[in-house]
């Protein structure tokens, strides 16, 4: 059960509502009548595995949904921060076990109102959102830029797709979006973790995806997977989705190489898909609690950003906040913000 809202509601007083009040000094307390209904706030709780409808959410006066974050409700745990922590995330600590850390992909589609992630990923969603109010927004810009990223690589006639673990069953996934765009499309996952892997395959189509279990760190053992090279033509070009882009590479373990690595392999006109989150603006301060969850690389600085794609071209836009990034072959839109999430689409 997860804290969903807050609302006031009259109940039958009972025979230590006086007590209570008068035990808080207040004036209210001695004015009390046994048995008469007391207006109080009242805890209402709903049952985290089932979504809240939209319109059961909190409204402004004008009857519109607030953005109230997560649309489905994020347990919080623990209480008061340990000593030594300070503001920003709080004092969530995920387990230590490498299959209850948080996934990128998990954390995302949490903050996105989806459903297609665990309960740690929803706790940390929500300490995310805590120390940084825009993490929702940010989520939602994302899988926007993903979907129109990808329509646009197959608009270019790109149609393989290599996925460096991103998830495979959240809403418009890149297999999804690229089968509606490009029926004989092909999507190929990239998961270290063999049991994600076990728990994935059920859930792809047979003929437009799969998921392999190799290291998205080495690019060498991504495309020397069998199953890989039976689905992909590796004479012609491939997308490869880096969204978000390698936050389990610290900046010391050289990021750019990992993406030079794949660049070497690539026929020309591949792609690149990239999403980055930057220490700046809103965001700021929020590495440390990302490589306690075992995402190192989960924010760097803007400069180091702009490094990973040296052996790149970024094509038009080139390197923006996510949600200014627009199709090159599309009319120009207004932007609705400025968030420290960095996109891109480079070619080889």
């Amino acid at each position: 059960m997860a804290l969903g809202a807050v609302a006031p509601g009259p109940v039958p007083a009972g025979p230590g509502a006086a007590d209570s009040e008068a035990g808080r000094g207040g004036a209210a307390g001695a004015a009390a009548e046994p048995g008469r209904a007391q207006p109080v706030m009242m805890l209402i709780q709903f049952d985290s595995a089932r979504p809240i409808p939209v319109s059961q959410l909190s409204r402004s006066q004008e009857g519109v949904p607030r953005p109230v974050g997560p649309l489905r409700p994020v347990e919080q745990v623990g209480g008061a921060p340990p000593p030594g922590v300070g503001p920003g995330l709080g004092g969530f600590r995920p387990p230590g076990a490498p299959g209850e850390l948080p996934k990128p992909s998990g954390i995302i589609d949490a903050l996105a109102g989806g459903t297609s992630h665990r309960r740690v990923d929803r706790r940390f969603a929500l300490q995310l959102v805590l120390g940084w109010p825009e993490a929702p927004a940010a989520a939602r810009a994302t899988r926007a830029f993903l979907v129109e990223a990808v329509q646009f690589a197959v608009r270019q006639g790109v149609t393989q797709f290599v996925d460096l673990g991103s998830g495979t069953r959240p809403a418009n996934a890149v297999h999804v979006v690229a089968l509606r765009a490009a029926p004989a499309s092909q999507t190929v996952y990239v998961e270290p973790e063999p049991a994600v892997v076990a728990r994935a395959l059920p859930w792809l189509p047979a003929r437009g995806a799969t998921v392999i279990n190799a290291d998205p760190r080495h690019p060498a053992q991504v495309f020397a997977h069998p199953r890989l090279r039976a689905r992909l033509d590796l004479t012609r070009p491939v997308a490869v989705v880096a969204v978000p882009a390698l936050p389990t590479v610290a900046d010391d373990e050289d990021p750019r190489a990992v993406l030079a690595g794949y660049h070497a392999a690539l026929a020309p006109g591949s792609l690149l898909i990239f999403v980055a989150l930057a220490d700046e603006g809103t965001a700021r301060g929020l590495g440390p609690e990302l490589t306690r969850a075992g995402l190192p690389g989960g924010q760097r600085p803007h400069a180091r950003i702009v490094g990973m794609l040296r052996d790149w071209t970024p094509l038009a836009p080139g390197l923006v906040p996510v949600d200014e990034w627009q199709p090159p072959d599309e009319p120009a839109k207004a932007s609705l913000g400025r968030l420290p999430v960095y996109a891109a689409v480079s070619r080889r």
